[in-house]
């Protein structure tokens, strides 16, 4: 596919009411060629640009660092591959995924934060497609307040009330008499928009109802600056990805709380137990033909090399590699 054709194929999006819908047509011409999975293989330049094939990753914004790895080592490996990447929410992503090509060869990589529900496959397939995931990696959040507050556990609905304002002061959970000051993330994080999208957004299969969030959330410009503020605030509770608890990069006079009676651990996170976790899967249309460069993409987080390349970019992966 010529860079022409990626150009007319980006300009036949379809808008479908508010939600933009990337038309995909033009991808059916694509040839994914083969290799092994996980192999060092010799790199062969392409002849010429025509001969490049593309391969098209849509997803939400809080995929990008985990994108950028992807085709960090597409660039390494796969010589005559050009790895794209379209940005999109979750409900983007499924709609791409039911109006792209049928062909289950062609190149179209579908990256979603949440599964897709009984009715979402029932469209897909619907479509004569067959929505086959790929648990890739896991996320989750880590609820933190200062080493001062005498609590080591919360519950999800403690959580819940607390950032919908419901419970305002530590006393009512059996702590010191003071307000409940709280921190938050913007959804340009990875942080912000897994508290959004889960456990906010209604409509979203999320625990709150959009809009009842309490109004005085403080939301620092980054993680980091929510840490040192949160350390400065006895009184205060935030959150952080999982992520920056595993790299021990909490100063010590910020704790975190168990989830539920449920601690922060990798294992409890990839089996589901702990409560503030969700996937990452990656959609294909049918299983990827054996050996291809699909197939390569899709099952690079079982290998070593992927496990890396995903914690990389801030995600608990799936495996457990030493």
């Amino acid at each position: 596919m010529s860079r022409q054709a990626l150009r007319n194929w980006r300009k036949s999006r379809v808008c479908f009411g508010t939600v933009c819908v990337f038309a995909a047509l033009s991808l059916t011409s694509m040839i994914i060629m083969t290799s092994g999975i996980g192999q060092e293989t010799e790199r062969e330049e392409p002849a010429n640009e025509a001969e490049r094939k593309i391969i098209v990753f849509f997803g939400p914004p809080e995929l990008k660092a985990l994108f950028t790895r992807y085709k960090g080592y597409c660039s390494k490996h796969f010589a005559n591959v050009q790895l794209e990447w379209e940005i999109g929410t979750n409900t983007v992503a499924r709609n791409m995924f039911i109006h792209g090509p049928v062909d289950a060869s062609v190149g179209l990589f579908v990256g979603m934060t949440r599964p897709m529900a009984i009715d979402e496959v029932g469209m897909c397939l619907a479509a004569d497609k067959v929505p086959t995931s790929h648990l890739v990696a896991c996320d989750a959040l880590a609820v933190v307040v200062h080493t001062s507050n005498p609590a080591t556990q919360i519950t999800l609905e403690e959580f819940r009330d607390i950032y919908t304002g419901k419970i305002g002061s530590w006393k009512e959970l059996g702590g010191p008499d003071g307000k409940i000051h709280t921190f938050g993330l913007h959804e340009g994080w990875q942080e912000g928009s897994g508290f959004d999208v889960h456990f906010f957004h209604e409509g979203e299969r999320g625990f709150f109802p959009e809009g009842e969030r309490v109004k005085d959330t403080e939301v620092p410009d980054t993680r980091e600056e929510l840490v040192e503020r949160l350390r400065r605030m006895p009184l205060g509770i935030g959150y952080v990805r999982a992520q920056m608890v595993f790299q021990k990069k909490l100063p010590k006079e910020v704790k975190v709380l168990k989830v539920n009676g449920v601690a922060l651990t990798k294992d409890l996170i990839r089996s589901g137990s702990y409560p503030l976790a969700w996937p990452v899967l990656f959609y294909t249309n049918g299983y990827p033909a054996w050996g291809s460069d699909l197939h390569r993409l899709a099952t690079l987080h079982l290998s070593k090399e992927g496990q890396s390349l995903i914690e990389a970019s801030g995600y608990c992966a799936v495996t457990e590699y030493k």
